[in-house]
């Protein structure tokens, strides 16, 4: 799976564009400082629901298809504002985290974020990318942009669903592979 998944270890791989991921990329981006840059797809009036400048809908679509092309996250100008409402949002719940003591700093900013580590698991080659992995390897943190209530309930049962558990799991087992955590 990892060498299917990965650009470099999979020839025919191509890119895996869709709606649904951008808002999550491009927060990310936001928030981490680093991936695939915005492109601002302009031109529409979103309140007469109108071209605004000339620009139609088959327009706008090529546009978009262009940014996918060069890597980029096409957003019209109300996803762009989501997009930083949404990490302002993650920002003011980190820093309420830190100023109530429940965790000592940022953990996006005391990180090597973004983390891509590959190793062989009984001889299979997994490959994970973390959000956040502490510099001492000892604290992983995980953002994640669903479309869904952050409640714990439902979070529990979002993160059960969407392999969150799991994926934890496999990534403490390929950072213990490679030296860097050991989980008793």
């Amino acid at each position: 799976a990892a060498a299917y998944a990965s650009p470099r270890l999979n020839p025919e791989w191509v890119r895996e564009t869709a709606r649904h991921f951008d808002l999550g990329k491009a927060a990310h981006a936001t928030l981490f400082g680093k991936g695939a840059s915005i492109a601002l797809i302009d031109g529409y009036d979103y309140a007469t629901n109108e071209p605004r400048n000339g620009l139609k809908r088959d327009e706008k679509k090529e546009r978009r298809d262009v940014a996918y092309e060069a890597g980029q996250i096409p957003l019209l100008i109300p996803e762009v504002l989501q997009v930083k409402a949404m990490a302002a949002a993650a920002k003011r719940q980190i820093d309420a985290l830190v100023t109530a003591g429940t965790i000592d700093a940022d953990p996006f900013t005391q990180m090597e974020t973004e983390q891509v580590l590959v190793a062989r698991v009984h001889g299979v080659l997994c490959r994970v990318m973390m959000d956040g992995l502490s510099l001492d390897g000892d604290v992983l943190s995980e953002y994640k942009t669903e479309g869904v209530s952050a409640a714990p309930d439902i979070w529990m049962w979002k993160a059960r669903k969407l392999g969150y558990i799991f994926r934890l799991a496999f990534y403490r087992k390929v950072m213990e592979e490679l030296k860097i955590a050991f989980s008793p």
